[in-house]
């Protein structure tokens, strides 16, 4: 399951109408097993993700800050296990982005 909002403001500091945008999005994930034994159950986790930028009034041109895993969990998303191995995958801690973007 995903939910999630972008909201959008103008800010009223020059006459170039920049906008103020950001955002959340939380997903959910139950409890599943990554092979057809069910030899690894994968337990259910959840994702928290957001975004702040500031565009141009055109949409020219955005700087933006992107948060992904802002609580910082360490959820495991998928594995091997069976003859004696239990390999498994986490999805990466907390990761910050800084975007420039132009539109032509």
């Amino acid at each position: 399951m995903k939910l999630g909002f972008t909201y959008e403001t103008p800010l009223p500091i020059s006459n170039t109408d920049p906008k103020l945008r950001f955002g959340l999005d939380w997903y959910y994930s139950d409890e599943y097993f990554t092979e057809a034994t069910n030899a690894l159950p994968i337990p259910s986790y959840d994702r928290l993700n957001g975004f702040i930028a500031v565009a141009t009034g055109d949409d020219r041109w955005e700087l933006g800050l992107t948060g992904k895993n802002l609580t910082n969990e360490d959820d495991i998303v998928s594995g091997i296990a069976g003859a004696g191995t239990n390999i498994r995958h986490a999805l990466p801690k907390r990761e910050w982005m800084v975007t420039l973007r132009a539109n032509f």
